[in-house]
Protein backbone atom coordinates (compact mmCIF):
# COMPACT_ATOMS: atom_id res chain seq x y z
CA UNK A 1 0.00 0.00 0.00
CA UNK A 2 1.34 3.86 -0.93
CA UNK A 3 0.78 6.38 1.37
CA UNK A 4 -0.62 9.25 0.64
CA UNK A 5 0.45 12.78 2.07
CA UNK A 6 -2.49 14.86 3.52
CA UNK A 7 -3.56 17.32 1.11
CA UNK A 8 -2.72 20.63 3.27
CA UNK A 9 -4.51 23.85 2.77
CA UNK A 10 -0.52 25.13 1.94
CA UNK A 11 0.19 22.38 -0.53
CA UNK A 12 -3.75 23.45 -1.86
CA UNK A 13 -2.86 27.09 -1.87
CA UNK A 14 0.24 26.31 -4.18
CA UNK A 15 -1.25 24.34 -6.66
CA UNK A 16 -4.13 27.15 -7.35
CA UNK A 17 -1.26 29.94 -7.11
CA UNK A 18 0.13 28.10 -10.02
CA UNK A 19 -3.16 27.33 -12.17
CA UNK A 20 -4.62 31.17 -11.60
CA UNK A 21 -0.14 31.94 -12.97
CA UNK A 22 -1.12 29.53 -15.87
CA UNK A 23 -4.52 30.69 -16.86
CA UNK A 24 -2.88 34.63 -16.60
CA UNK A 25 -0.64 33.32 -19.28
CA UNK A 26 -3.35 32.18 -21.39
CA UNK A 27 -4.80 35.43 -21.16
CA UNK A 28 -2.18 37.40 -21.78
CA UNK A 29 -1.16 35.58 -24.73
CA UNK A 30 -4.40 35.97 -26.27
CA UNK A 31 -5.07 39.57 -25.10
CA UNK A 32 -1.59 39.95 -27.47
CA UNK A 33 -3.25 38.38 -30.60
CA UNK A 34 -5.89 39.86 -30.29
CA UNK A 35 -4.38 43.02 -30.40
CA UNK A 36 -1.64 42.26 -32.79
CA UNK A 37 -4.27 41.84 -35.42
CA UNK A 38 -6.15 45.02 -34.50
CA UNK A 39 -3.19 46.85 -35.09
CA UNK A 40 -2.82 45.11 -38.32
CA UNK A 41 -6.26 46.01 -39.53
CA UNK A 42 -5.70 49.47 -38.46
CA UNK A 43 -2.60 49.85 -39.99
CA UNK A 44 -4.52 49.05 -43.43
CA UNK A 45 -7.49 51.02 -42.32
CA UNK A 46 -5.31 53.99 -42.26
CA UNK A 47 -3.69 53.71 -46.07
CA UNK A 48 -6.37 52.26 -47.74
CA UNK A 49 -9.25 54.30 -49.38
CA UNK A 50 -12.67 52.85 -47.97
CA UNK A 51 -14.38 53.09 -51.04
CA UNK A 52 -12.18 51.53 -53.39
CA UNK A 53 -9.87 49.22 -51.91
CA UNK A 54 -6.85 51.19 -53.65
CA UNK A 55 -4.12 52.55 -51.34
CA UNK A 56 -4.77 56.27 -50.10
CA UNK A 57 -3.28 59.71 -51.27
CA UNK A 58 -1.19 60.08 -47.76
CA UNK A 59 0.50 56.62 -48.78
CA UNK A 60 0.54 57.26 -51.79
CA UNK A 61 2.66 60.54 -50.64
CA UNK A 62 5.01 58.68 -48.59
CA UNK A 63 5.51 55.79 -51.28
CA UNK A 64 6.24 57.70 -53.90
CA UNK A 65 9.05 59.77 -52.61
CA UNK A 66 10.77 56.14 -51.22
CA UNK A 67 10.50 54.74 -54.70
CA UNK A 68 12.00 57.92 -56.19
CA UNK A 69 14.88 57.83 -53.88
CA UNK A 70 15.39 54.15 -54.28
CA UNK A 71 14.80 54.26 -58.01
CA UNK A 72 18.28 57.13 -58.02
CA UNK A 73 19.66 55.69 -55.44
CA UNK A 74 20.05 52.18 -57.92
CA UNK A 75 19.55 53.97 -61.51
CA UNK A 76 16.52 51.88 -62.34
CA UNK A 77 13.60 53.63 -63.82
CA UNK A 78 10.09 54.54 -62.28
CA UNK A 79 7.20 55.49 -64.17
CA UNK A 80 3.52 57.06 -62.94
CA UNK A 81 0.13 56.88 -64.26
CA UNK A 82 -2.33 59.48 -63.51
CA UNK A 83 -6.15 57.87 -64.79
CA UNK A 84 -9.10 59.62 -64.73
CA UNK A 85 -12.69 58.46 -65.57
CA UNK A 86 -13.56 60.68 -68.18
CA UNK A 87 -17.17 62.08 -67.88
CA UNK A 88 -17.44 60.58 -64.65
CA UNK A 89 -19.46 63.83 -63.36
CA UNK A 90 -22.47 63.28 -65.34
CA UNK A 91 -22.63 59.78 -64.27
CA UNK A 92 -23.20 61.10 -60.76
CA UNK A 93 -25.33 63.68 -61.81
CA UNK A 94 -27.80 61.55 -64.33
CA UNK A 95 -27.24 58.03 -62.31
CA UNK A 96 -26.93 59.04 -58.64
CA UNK A 97 -23.59 58.90 -56.71
CA UNK A 98 -24.34 55.02 -55.52
CA UNK A 99 -23.97 54.00 -59.09
CA UNK A 100 -20.77 56.39 -59.61
CA UNK A 101 -19.19 54.56 -56.32
CA UNK A 102 -19.73 51.35 -57.89
CA UNK A 103 -17.92 52.70 -61.19
CA UNK A 104 -15.20 53.54 -58.95
CA UNK A 105 -15.29 50.41 -57.40
CA UNK A 106 -15.19 48.17 -60.81
CA UNK A 107 -12.54 50.78 -62.63
CA UNK A 108 -10.33 50.15 -59.53
CA UNK A 109 -11.09 46.39 -59.40
CA UNK A 110 -9.88 46.33 -62.93
CA UNK A 111 -6.93 48.59 -63.20
CA UNK A 112 -5.74 46.23 -60.08
CA UNK A 113 -6.19 42.90 -62.06
CA UNK A 114 -3.95 44.29 -65.09
CA UNK A 115 -1.07 45.42 -62.81
CA UNK A 116 1.86 43.35 -61.38
CA UNK A 117 2.30 42.67 -57.70
CA UNK A 118 5.12 45.28 -57.53
CA UNK A 119 2.68 48.04 -59.52
CA UNK A 120 1.03 50.57 -56.50
CA UNK A 121 -2.15 51.59 -57.48
CA UNK A 122 -3.49 54.82 -55.31
CA UNK A 123 -6.67 57.11 -55.50
CA UNK A 124 -5.30 59.93 -56.15
CA UNK A 125 -8.77 61.97 -55.27
CA UNK A 126 -12.30 61.66 -56.36
CA UNK A 127 -12.13 59.78 -60.11
CA UNK A 128 -8.84 59.60 -60.64
CA UNK A 129 -6.26 56.75 -60.06
CA UNK A 130 -2.41 56.92 -59.47
CA UNK A 131 -0.02 53.82 -60.42
CA UNK A 132 3.62 53.94 -59.55
CA UNK A 133 5.56 51.45 -62.04
CA UNK A 134 9.10 50.39 -60.48
CA UNK A 135 11.66 49.70 -62.92
CA UNK A 136 9.22 50.35 -66.04
CA UNK A 137 10.76 53.09 -69.05
CA UNK A 138 8.58 55.41 -71.20
CA UNK A 139 7.82 52.81 -73.60
CA UNK A 140 6.64 50.24 -70.91
CA UNK A 141 4.86 52.62 -69.16
CA UNK A 142 2.95 53.87 -72.70
CA UNK A 143 2.43 50.03 -72.63
CA UNK A 144 0.79 49.30 -69.55
CA UNK A 145 -1.67 52.34 -69.48
CA UNK A 146 -3.04 51.33 -73.08
CA UNK A 147 -3.46 47.76 -71.80
CA UNK A 148 -5.30 48.84 -68.62
CA UNK A 149 -6.88 51.49 -70.85
CA UNK A 150 -8.35 48.71 -73.17
CA UNK A 151 -9.65 46.35 -70.16
CA UNK A 152 -11.56 49.76 -69.23
CA UNK A 153 -13.24 50.22 -72.43
CA UNK A 154 -13.86 46.61 -73.18
CA UNK A 155 -15.51 46.39 -69.68
CA UNK A 156 -19.38 46.26 -68.69
CA UNK A 157 -20.04 48.27 -65.55
CA UNK A 158 -22.65 48.94 -63.50
CA UNK A 159 -25.13 46.60 -61.51
CA UNK A 160 -27.93 44.20 -62.96
CA UNK A 161 -29.95 46.58 -63.04
CA UNK A 162 -28.14 49.24 -65.16
CA UNK A 163 -24.88 48.63 -67.35
CA UNK A 164 -22.73 51.20 -68.75
CA UNK A 165 -19.98 51.53 -70.41
CA UNK A 166 -17.10 54.23 -69.13
CA UNK A 167 -13.57 55.03 -70.91
CA UNK A 168 -11.02 56.29 -69.13
CA UNK A 169 -7.57 59.58 -69.95
CA UNK A 170 -3.95 58.18 -68.99
CA UNK A 171 -1.09 60.83 -68.60
CA UNK A 172 2.23 58.91 -68.55
CA UNK A 173 5.66 60.28 -67.23
CA UNK A 174 8.61 58.74 -65.85
CA UNK A 175 11.23 60.39 -63.29
CA UNK A 176 13.84 61.99 -65.02
CA UNK A 177 17.55 62.44 -64.08
CA UNK A 178 17.83 64.60 -60.73
CA UNK A 179 14.27 64.70 -60.50
CA UNK A 180 11.84 64.66 -57.62
CA UNK A 181 8.55 62.80 -56.63
CA UNK A 182 6.75 65.67 -57.33
CA UNK A 183 8.20 66.26 -60.73
CA UNK A 184 7.25 63.08 -61.38
CA UNK A 185 3.59 63.36 -60.23
CA UNK A 186 3.52 67.03 -61.97
CA UNK A 187 4.53 65.54 -65.04
CA UNK A 188 2.00 62.80 -65.13
CA UNK A 189 -0.61 64.95 -64.73
CA UNK A 190 0.20 67.67 -67.08
CA UNK A 191 0.10 64.64 -69.57
CA UNK A 192 -3.00 63.43 -67.80
CA UNK A 193 -4.24 66.85 -69.05
CA UNK A 194 -3.09 66.93 -72.34
CA UNK A 195 -5.12 63.40 -72.97
CA UNK A 196 -8.23 65.10 -71.43
CA UNK A 197 -7.81 68.60 -73.96
CA UNK A 198 -6.99 66.08 -76.90
CA UNK A 199 -10.56 64.32 -76.83
CA UNK A 200 -10.06 61.73 -73.50
CA UNK A 201 -10.16 57.91 -73.96
CA UNK A 202 -6.45 57.56 -74.95
CA UNK A 203 -2.57 57.89 -73.34
CA UNK A 204 -0.36 60.75 -73.22
CA UNK A 205 2.75 60.49 -72.21
CA UNK A 206 4.76 63.32 -71.24
CA UNK A 207 8.11 63.10 -72.85
CA UNK A 208 11.38 64.84 -71.23
CA UNK A 209 12.34 67.84 -72.50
Amino acid sequence: DYLVKPFTRERLGRALERVRHLIERRQLVKERERLRRQLEVLTVQSVTDSLTGAYNRRYLDERIREEAKRAARHQKSLACLMVDVDEFKSVNDTLGHGLGDLVLQQVASRLREGMRETDILARYGGEEFTLLLPETDADGARTVAEKLRLRIEDAVFGDEDLQLRVTVSIGAACLQPRGTAEDLLRHADEALYRAKVNGRNRVVTNSPR
